[in-house]
């Protein structure tokens, strides 16, 4: 199994959806040194999502990893946003691969139905994009895609 590869002599407990042989898959991993104790995991069979609600450091907190598909985003985050919604308890912590931007200031060439799905997941679960929160005009990505010709970040 692939998560036997993310034990580390830090790692405590670890929280996997495996994706297929080469694609998809995410985790969340805990320090061993961190206390939390897990009351409800959803493990999606696709690889694309991991959600983890429990007690961190003894304050309820639900965590997700999410690596969205490079097409039919809309559709993804439709279905998404009502799982993560039915699993909070807590401050919401999400992390992962979007493969897409919400924010009009770097639109993907793409269908702007994307960008307006993404968005539409935020506000729905009220969260905020922390980095570009704290950095609102800066030109600075965390990928460049040359099959749409655009930086994602």
């Amino acid at each position: 199994m692939e998560s036997k590869k993310l034990r580390q002599n830090w790692v405590g407990q670890i929280f996997s959806s495996p994706g297929g042989k080469a694609s998809r898959g995410v985790s969340i991993l805990i320090s061993k040194n961190m206390p939390f104790k897990s009351s409800n995991v959803h493990v999606d069979q696709e690889g694309r999502y991991v959600i983890v609600s429990g007690l961190l450091q003894n304050e309820m907190v639900t965590l997700v990893n999410v690596y969205a598909p490079n097409s039919l985003q809309s559709k993804f985050f439709t279905s998404l946003c009502p799982k993560i919604l039915q699993s909070i308890e807590g401050p919401l912590i999400i992390g992962g691969d979007f493969n897409s931007v919400c924010d009009p200031i770097h639109p993907l060439p793409s269908d702007k139905n994307i960008s307006a799905a993404l968005r539409d997941f935020q506000s729905e679960l009220g969260i905020t994009d922390v980095w570009r929160l704290v950095h609102p005009d800066a030109r600075e990505y965390s990928f460049y895609s040359g099959a749409h010709n655009s930086y994602q970040g």
